[in-house]
Formats: C-alpha cells, structure tokens, sequence
C-alpha cells in the first residue's frame, strides 16, 4: 500500500472497477416501475439546506475516486488484488439486489423485505464496499482516504434519509427502526446508543 501508487493511464488499471460499479448501480433506474422512480426522486428533491449541502459534498470523494482511478494500475497477482476483487464482487452483487429490490417495491411503502431486513440502509452499506475495495486492489492509501470521507458524509445522508422516511411512514418505519440497525447488526448497538 501506498499514498500516491504507480501512476499511468493504462488498461488494467482501477477505472475498470470504477465503470463497472457505476453501469449496474443504474441500471435499476431504467427498469424499474415510473412511480417508483418519483417517489425516490421525490426524497431526494426533500433535501433542504444542510442536508442538499452534505449530498452534494459526498459526490465529490466519489468523482475522486472515479477521476483517480483512471491513473492507478490493479495490483493484479498480490494479496491486495485478490482481497479488494472478493469485496468488490461481495459490494457489487448485494448493490445490485438492494437497488433491484428498493426499485420494485410497492409505491408508497418503505423496503421491509431483502437486504432491508439486515439493515435499512443495505445500498449505502455496499457503496462502501465497493469504494474500498477499490483502494484495495489498487493498494492506494488516497483512495482508501476517500472512500473515508465518503463514508462520513454518506452517514449524515442516511440520517437525513431516515427522517423523511419517519415523516412519510410514520411509525411503521419508527418501528421498523427499532427492529433493523442501520447499518449492520454487529453494528447496531454502538451506532443507536451514539445517534450521531
């Protein structure tokens, strides 16, 4: 691992994950039922100040990556390859049925089935993933730093998130917030006791 890896332009280098995260992230968007799609496109129009402030912040470490990862070769044949690509594939498979599953459900009620009954935010939790894994098998401290920052800022998206779900479900998703963690269940203790 280093901060600042080999850098040159080259075929097999981490665009090739970066593309291919993006390509099947959106394509639910394309399949799925219109009313679907305006109804989450109507809680992203909610966000009002901080909240718009801290989404449109958290593209910028993402674009990071995506730009960075054009300059920085895969560590094809190490450790750090082998181990970034088994959570690349893990993040990218379970993003893909998170955003299948939110894409189809029933318009106008929350996602209570799937990856939605491990955590209530299972896209955002394989977003992750797939971020460091790309630092990963690229073995960069920066793009490690990156997914880190996005991570961050990703939480207080999520916090947002859940309070205009809270808003539009009301206690059905109150409750549902008291039987799901947020994130994961090894992390549900430590993360609602500290409610940041």
């Amino acid at each position: 691992m280093s901060l600042i890896p080999e850098f040159r332009i080259g075929l097999w280098n981490g665009w090739i994950l970066s593309a291919i995260f993006l390509i099947p992230n959106y394509f639910p968007m394309f399949i799925a039922p219109k009313e679907n799609i305006k109804e989450l496109m109507e809680q992203v129009k909610q966000a009002k100040g901080r909240d718009k402030l801290v989404s449109s912040l958290s593209r910028i470490p993402n674009f990071g990556i995506m730009v960075y990862s054009i300059f920085v070769p895969l560590k094809i044949g190490t450790p750090w390859f082998y181990i970034g690509l088994a959570f690349f594939v893990i993040g990218e498979i379970g993003g893909i049925i998170s955003g299948i599953q939110l894409s189809f459900k029933k318009p106008g009620q929350p996602m209570f089935k799937g990856f939605y009954s491990l955590s209530r935010n299972p896209i955002y939790v394989f977003l992750n993933i797939i971020l460091i894994s790309i630092g990963i098998v690229t073995a960069s401290w920066l793009i490690l730093a990156l997914a880190v920052i996005s991570m961050i800022l990703n939480h207080y998206i999520i916090l947002a998130e859940e309070r205009f779900c809270l808003e539009k479900y009301g206690d059905s998703y109150r409750e549902y917030m008291i039987r799901v963690p947020r994130y994961f269940l090894f992390l549900k203790k430590v993360l609602v006791d500290m409610e940041i």
